[in-house]
């Protein structure tokens, strides 16, 4: 479903066109939304198990000023979801599959599952590798301060690139909160965040 001008963030006079980053889980997802957080953006992590449908994402997408989602789940979904923000710029991050999946492993333990694996691995390779709205880079590049600039500028170029930022969490490990059990509440707490946040 393609949102209409009045719905569609890249339209003139309504919100921002939002940008997005994936990459297989392990590849630093949680990592560049902390990157893309600061006074002047926002950038979730993990949008789609909040909102729970891609059809959702435009809920959560609408701001006036920059904003996006880092989300190893939007491999998945990215025709829908490239449908629905025509022209919102994508990053790619491309990561070893077996050390992607060796990283879990050694994360979460030895019961992980390589059921959903395979599928993830297809979908990365449906992704257009000559839109111009698609940036690849390699899981390694993320320590070099050109190639994050380089990320940066694909997804905000109005906003001035912050190298001490990059310097500041280049070298620390972010990983996702595990979900509470209770979802409705976790949703909730995620937009109260959001909406104290300094963007209006």
């Amino acid at each position: 479903m393609k949102l209409s001008e009045e719905d569609d963030p890249g339209s003139k006079g309504t919100c921002v066109r939002p940008f997005f980053l994936t990459g297989l889980p392990r590849s630093r997802t949680a990592w560049l939304a902390n990157l893309f957080t600061t006074g002047e953006i926002f950038c979730w992590h993990d949008a789609l198990l909040l909102c729970g449908s891609p059809a959702d994402l435009p809920q959560l997408l609408r701001k006036n000023a920059p904003i996006g989602d880092s989300d190893s789940a939007l491999i998945l979904f990215y025709p829908d979801v490239a449908e629905m923000f025509p022209g919102s710029p994508w990053v790619i991050v491309e990561r070893d599959p077996q050390d992607a999946f060796d990283s879990l492993v050694k994360r979460f333990g030895h019961d992980v599952s390589r059921g959903g694996w395979p599928m993830l691995i297809a979908a990365m390779q449906t992704i257009p590798k000559d839109d111009p709205n698609v940036l690849r880079v390699r899981y390694e590049e993320l320590n070099d301060v050109e190639v994050v600039r380089r990320i940066w500028e694909h997804c905000v170029p109005a906003v001035e690139f912050d190298e001490r930022r990059w310097a500041l969490l280049k070298r620390l490990n972010v990983e996702r909160i595990p979900p509470s059990s209770d979802p409705a509440r976790e949703r909730s707490m995620a937009q109260e965040l959001f909406n104290r946040g300094s963007l209006s």
